[in-house]
């Protein structure tokens, strides 16, 4: 075993790792439906806190959507979300008017689109760190194989901190970073998806140190 695979590979982060995954997908399955079935949509409404939300806030945003709004609809009023996440909404509502724009809005309602639409969303623009953290948590709730997923990764703070500690680089975009959780995860002999996690993970057990 290698130095990374010591690091990696011991039996609390394999284990943290799929009771993480465990706990996304607890926390999507609670969030309310939209149309009967988890879609895409479900889970942009609510990123990345997986908190529930009340009908008006889903009602407002498909509101604005079909009458093409160029700004997220207001909020505030409601006390629900806090301002970090009003401003993961935020990411999330430009991504959903690209994808109006792009023609590919389909994708955010159905219950099981194909792997590759979903991968193929990740290069849009205005695909933030938390639309990216909302597509690998449906991607778990849909239980897809982690190894048939070849889009962007999230590329949050805890990926950006630990890189920075371990690498000396917080990487300049999720195209560097998710090349980079590829190479790591040959070496290890895992996915880019569980690495992504393995280091979120990892990131929180040393801040906490």
């Amino acid at each position: 075993m290698n130095e990374l695979q010591s690091i990696f590979l011991r039996p609390g982060i394999t284990a943290q790792v799929e009771t993480t995954h465990q706990n996304i997908i607890n926390g999507c399955n609670a969030l309310p439906l939209l149309n009967g079935e988890r879609c895409l949509f479900d889970v942009l409404l609510s990123p990345p806190s997986q908190k529930s939300y009340p009908e008006i806030w889903r009602d407002r945003v498909i509101s604005a959507l079909e009458a093409d709004k160029p700004a997220m609809p207001p909020i505030n009023d409601i006390g629900h979300f806090s301002m970090v996440e009003i401003a993961s909404l935020t990411g999330s509502y430009a991504f959903m008017r690209e994808c109006q724009r792009n023609g590919q809005e389909k994708i955010l309602y159905k219950p099981n689109p194909k792997w590759e639409e979903l991968c193929d969303l990740t290069i849009l623009p205005y695909c933030s760190a938390s639309v990216l953290l909302s597509i690998k948590y449906f991607w778990l709730v849909k239980d897809y194989p982690q190894e048939k997923y070849y889009g962007f990764l999230p590329h949050s703070s805890p990926i950006k901190n630990i890189t920075k500690a371990l690498w000396g680089t917080s990487f300049n975009s999720a195209m560097h970073a998710t090349m980079f959780q590829v190479r790591l995860a040959k070496d290890l002999g895992q996915t880019p998806f569980w690495v992504n996690t393995a280091l979120w993970e990892l990131w929180y057990r040393l801040s906490a140190k």
